[in-house]
This record gives C-alpha cells, sequence and structure tokens, in this order.
C-alpha cells in the first residue's frame, strides 16, 4: 500500500471512529449515570487497596532481587584479577 493510500484511509478511518466511540461514551455515562456513580463509591475504595498491595509486591520483589544480587557477589568477581 503507498503512502498516500494509507494516509487517506488513516484520515478517514479517525473520522468516522472517533465520533462514534465518542458518542457511545457518552451514550453510557448519560444512560447509566447514576449507576456509574454509586459504582464509584465502591471501587473507588477497592482501588486503594490493590494499588497498596501493588506497591507492597513490587517493592517486594525489588527487594528480593536486589538482595539476591548482592548475595551473589563475591569478592574479585568481574575486576580481571583472576582472584577466586
Amino acid at each position: 500500500m503507498s503512502f498516500g493510500r494509507f494516509a487517506v484511509a488513516n484520515v478517514f478511518g479517525g473520522a468516522v471512529y472517533v465520533p462514534v466511540v465518542v458518542a457511545a461514551g457518552y451514550a453510557v455515562g448519560y444512560g447509566l449515570g447514576s449507576y456509574i456513580e454509586r459504582l464509584r463509591h465502591v471501587v473507588g475504595a477497592i482501588e486503594r487497596v490493590v494499588l497498596g498491595a501493588a506497591a507492597v509486591v513490587t517493592l517486594g520483589l525489588l527487594g528480593w532481587r536486589a538482595a539476591r544480587g548482592l548475595a551473589g557477589r563475591r569478592p574479585g568477581a568481574g575486576d580481571g584479577s583472576g582472584r577466586r
């Protein structure tokens, strides 16, 4: 496909896709607005718990890898001295 055909198809696709998706989002938000507001309160509390758990797991994994990396180092390793 030539660049010209690609550019025309890309612009046409964007001109069709964006309004359809925005209209669908608006329709869902308008029709389910009160339900979504109630859901936000429930999910908001759960979101903080999940975020905290993800942070703890991430820090734990980073600490574990750092400890493993430090434990694997030996004096003289990688300095080219040939000592063991």
